[in-house]
């Protein structure tokens, strides 16, 4: 997931010894500990920090910031091309909580599933990272 705008090359995040997010300037590459044949994504553009998530229902979650100079958020698919799917206020830094968990199998799909969260707000002038 990046800024539509963006060509920035992540290693995978095993390979940094994180379990499961690989984390640039303006692209996250999520990575599951296991083989999901479908994952669906929830995006949310808050006007200021969203309230923490249950443990219960979003096990795996990390906030990140992202430089987004467009503004437009795509999804890159092993299968398929780039796409845009989701546009937040303006260009700008922006605080990102990631959120994971398994799905349940369902009559229409029997192989694994996830669901992703992604919140984004606004970041402040202090929560900007380094250049």
């Amino acid at each position: 997931m990046s800024d539509g705008e963006v060509d920035e090359y992540l290693p995978l995040p095993n390979s940094i010894g994180h379990p499961w997010i690989s984390v640039g300037t303006s692209r996250v590459l999520l990575e599951s500990q296991e083989d999901i044949y479908l994952a669906r994504f929830y995006f949310e553009l808050w006007n200021g920090p969203p309230p923490p998530l249950d443990s219960a229902d979003w096990p795996i979650n990390e906030d990140i910031v992202l430089y987004l100079p467009s503004g437009r958020i795509a999804v890159y698919e092993f299968t398929s091309a780039q796409q845009d799917v989701f546009n937040v206020e303006g260009s700008g830094h922006y605080h990102v909580r990631l959120a994971w968990r398994a799905g349940t199998h369902d009559f229409e799909v029997v192989k694994p599933q996830a669901f992703a969260l992604v919140q984004f707000w606004v970041a402040d002038a202090g929560s900007e990272p380094a250049e």
